[in-house]
């Protein structure tokens, strides 16, 4: 018989050595950091803190907006809404201090007469008025304040206005009257419109 070769099992194998090399290979390259120079390194780290800065203002500005839309759905007032007042300085003087009919408007403007004009009335100055327009006033916007829109404006509101205010049914209007002195319709703001209507009550035309 031919001799027979045992083979010692208690002894395990040897791993190869190419592929014991190329696993610690891999391994490395996992655990080793991302190539890049630092100045690219600190650029993302600011661009990543910039997003959340910026992240975090929108949500900030997001529930202000909320507060803010809350506070004037349910009517209340916020001393933190902004109020702009805007000043017009002849009307006051023009008016007086005691009854309408006795007025500065009605006694030296309309001539003491309460009935109703077919224009309207622009205070220029406290001596002086124009039944056509503030003229001394460069940039003045003839559209806004034209008397015919003037008088459609009031019309609507007592079509439209009147089922809430009932009382605008027993008007009358005698004149629109424009201070020309108004800050924004001095600077030609067309945002805005100011004007006065002088009315009197239909059933007592003298009240």
């Amino acid at each position: 018989m031919g001799e027979t070769g045992f083979t010692n099992i208690t002894d395990p194998p040897k791993p190869r050595s190419s592929l014991s090399k190329t696993a610690m290979s891999s391994i490395d390259n996992l655990l080793r950091p991302a190539e890049g120079t630092k100045e690219m390194q600190v650029f993302r780290l600011m661009h990543r803190l910039a997003v959340f800065t910026v992240a975090v203002l929108c949500v900030m500005i997001s529930l202000e907006s909320f507060s803010t839309a809350v506070v004037i759905l349910r009517g209340q007032v916020s001393r933190d809404l902004p109020i702009e007042v805007y000043s017009a300085n002849l009307i006051t003087d023009y008016a007086g201090t005691a009854t309408i009919k006795e007025s500065p408007l009605i006694l030296q403007v309309l001539e003491g007469s309460t009935s109703p004009q077919n224009n309207s009335v622009y205070l220029e100055t406290p001596s002086a008025h124009s039944h056509t327009g503030c003229s001394n006033v460069a940039n003045y916007n003839h559209g806004m304040y034209d008397n015919d829109y003037l008088r459609f404006i009031f019309s609507s509101l007592q079509a439209r206005a009147s089922y809430n205010i009932s009382y605008l049914t027993e008007l009358e209007l005698i004149a629109p009257v424009v201070d020309c002195t108004f800050e924004l319709l001095v600077l030609g703001d067309q945002t805005v419109l100011s004007v006065y209507y002088l009315v009197r009550n239909k059933g007592d035309p003298d009240q």
